[in-house]
């Protein structure tokens, strides 16, 4: 699971992990945390990973689009 974390943290643009990292990296501690909740088994919560646009399911596009208020260029 750290080398996940890890690779979410690469995700946040650079200017929040310059922060994090001055900060004492409470972001990067909190994700681990999530990480760590994600991994459980018999836990009902969506992995981290289909947060974000990189990293999701090709079928999780589409709904945060939706949230984000994109429209499709082809309908």
């Amino acid at each position: 699971m750290p080398d996940q974390v890890d690779r979410l943290y690469e995700l946040l643009p650079a200017i929040y992990r310059i922060r994090d990292e001055a900060a004492g990296q409470p972001v990067r501690d909190l994700l681990r945390v999530w990480g760590t909740g994600a991994g459980r088994p018999g836990r009902h919560c969506a992995p981290v990973r289909q947060w974000f646009i990189e990293t999701c399911a090709e079928w999780v596009a589409p709904y945060i689009g939706d949230l984000l208020g994109v429209r499709p260029l082809n309908p």
